[in-house]
């Protein structure tokens, strides 16, 4: 009995990282919709509020939206509306359970690579609770980011299960598994197509920790020197040959459908000395925030006129960081290396070379490669355990463990707290970098729904102040010059926006209900006939122009189509 209840505990502690992961972020539950991209992905999008229907199927596979191509997301959503209703605090809640799931793979993959329990469960944990994953969790429209990393973390499990010294049969299967899982990544999100790389970084990892734990020098050539071998890298690039189809696949398409809906910054638009200084600031930036996440905001702006010392700095701070690395490889192994160069290598995509947005950094970016952090860490702190003062270190390891633990899941439990709401998001994000207009604007789309049009058009007009292009500030300008009756200041700001956006609909949208309110029936019906022209309409948006154009449609009917000739004077 006892020895069956020993067994049921040791199987019991794997679920503490999914347990840790929903004691942060249960409180979701209560959370509303965020005022940044969130109406995209749900309740005003006329596809996903139908729940999953065999046209949203083919409408989610046949092309992309919202600058991605992520199909299977598409799915989830879709599915929510089925499940749920129009429910954010259910939908943030799975988001949770995702990260939970994705909590317990990390514990597991990480048993894979160092053999330890305790290292696993620790590291599980981390991932668990890390201030800096939140915004990938709280946030209901990165369920991409959440599925994507599920089915990668089940590719590699399934990757490494594979070249294990099983049956043919059974390295069969789990190949197999792994690439069908793959797939089901980049049909979420494209965030893993450097997963060709990623996977032998990971066997790598492996070889290295089994010759460290081997009792004879011999373990050195049967892992890490015979992975490198002429004869293995020949198997390994047959066996990455689909996992590179697929990412380049993946990468065409997502490159397309950013570069559709204009999100793509051109090198006119932003030089490659910009994108190597954003580069550089966000390769700070993570590194800083996974030390220390205090500060954390929903969106960090692009530093401008980066000295050319400041550049060096940040440049020789990485150079330094891979030669240290490489330097302790006597007393650590290669696994500081090697999840060091995971850590830049899932980077890659998203970390500014081919600019997304106008973000210098995103905090959803580091979702999947903090593994290669958390890696780096545990490969330090055991090398530094087995050359040392064992006793005594593990102490004040174990007790500086604990501290960073808890200053983690309270600095992360106040985090999620802040996604509750638009506005308290955008306050405390204002705090951390100060004004902006990004983060200004999600303010003025709140008050603006708070119907406090004065004080909505003074801070568009501050945001205004900063960057005239600012699209989402015009636009609510000229509802609230709308509301508070300047009319044709309105107008003026929506043909304004149009000529900024020729492609966007709701432009016209706003200046079809000003030119109603203003009796220029006529041009209204126009306006309304250009914004059915810009599709995807939200719901919403699609519902308004149908009520505008049939109060139009009765105007006119109402008024005689064959006027009586006007006397002669």
């Amino acid at each position: 009995m006892n020895q069956k209840f020993q067994h049921s505990l040791r199987a019991a502690r794997w679920f503490l990282p999914g347990l840790a992961a929903l004691l942060v972020y249960a409180q979701v539950v209560t959370h509303t919709y965020i005022d940044f991209d969130d109406q995209h992905y749900t309740y005003e999008n006329a596809m996903v509020v139908q729940g999953l229907t065999w046209e949203g199927v083919r409408w989610a596979f046949e092309d992309s939206h919202v600058a991605n191509y992520h199909p299977l997301t598409w799915l989830s959503h879709m599915l929510d509306f089925d499940l749920f209703g129009n429910s954010p605090g259910a939908f943030a809640l799975e988001n949770a359970v995702f990260h939970a799931l994705n909590a317990m793979l990390v514990a597991r993959l990480m048993l894979m690579l160092f053999g330890s329990p305790g290292i696993a469960i620790a590291l599980g944990v981390v991932f668990a609770i890390h201030p800096k994953l939140v915004e990938a969790v709280a946030w209901i429209s990165q369920r991409k980011t959440l599925l994507a990393t599920l089915f990668a973390l089940a590719s590699a499990l399934l990757y490494l299960r594979a070249s294990r010294n099983t049956t043919a049969r059974a390295r069969t299967v789990a190949f197999l598994g792994s690439l069908a899982c793959y797939a089901l990544s980049l049909l979420s999100k494209g965030m893993y197509v450097t997963m060709p790389a990623i996977l032998p970084i990971l066997e790598m990892l492996r070889a290295d920790q089994a010759r460290k734990t081997a009792s004879t020098d011999s373990a050195d050539d049967d892992s890490l020197r015979q992975l490198l071998s002429w004869s293995s890298i020949r198997r390994l690039a047959a066996r990455m040959a689909p996992y590179i189809a697929l990412a380049l696949a993946f990468s065409w398409a997502t490159y397309l459908a950013q570069a559709k809906d204009e999100a793509v910054q051109s090198f006119e638009h932003l030089s490659l000395g910009s994108r190597l200084a954003t580069t550089l600031f966000g390769f700070k930036t993570y590194l800083l925030h996974f030390v220390y996440p205090e500060g954390l905001s929903v969106f960090y702006p692009r530093t401008e006129g980066w000295s050319l010392s400041q550049l060096a700095l940040a440049g020789g701070t990485l150079i330094a960081l891979t030669i240290g690395l490489l330097l302790v490889r006597r007393w650590c192994g290669m696994t500081p290396l090697l999840g060091w160069f995971l850590f830049l290598g899932m980077l890659v995509p998203v970390i500014g070379i081919v600019q997304v947005g106008d973000q210098a950094s995103a905090d959803r970016y580091m979702y999947g490669p903090i593994l290669g952090l958390l890696i780096a860490a545990a490969g330090l702190t055991r090398g530094i355990f087995d050359h040392g003062p064992a006793r005594n270190l593990r102490r004040v390891g174990i007790w500086a463990l604990a501290a960073w633990l808890a200053f983690a899941t309270i600095t992360a439990f106040k985090q999620v707290q802040y996604w509750n709401n638009s506005y308290a998001l955008a306050k405390a994000s204002e705090e951390s970098v100060g004004p902006h207009p990004q983060i200004l604007g999600i303010q003025a789309t709140i008050l603006l729904r708070a119907r406090e049009y004065q004080a909505t058009a003074d801070l568009c007009r501050k945001i205004l102040a900063m960057d005239p292009t600012h699209l989402a500030s015009i636009q609510n300008l000229a509802v609230a010059e709308f509301c508070l009756g300047n009319t044709d200041l309105a107008i003026k700001l929506c043909r304004y926006y149009a000529d900024l956006r020729p492609g966007a609909s709701v432009a016209y949208t706003n200046l079809a209900i000003f030119l109603k309110k203003s009796g220029r029936h006529a041009e209204a019906l126009e306006a309304i006939a250009e914004a059915r022209s810009r599709p995807p309409l939200n719901t919403s948006e699609a519902t308004l122009l149908d009520r505008l154009e049939r109060e139009l449609q009765e105007t006119k009917r109402e008024v005689p189509e064959h006027l009586p000739p006007k006397p002669n004077s």
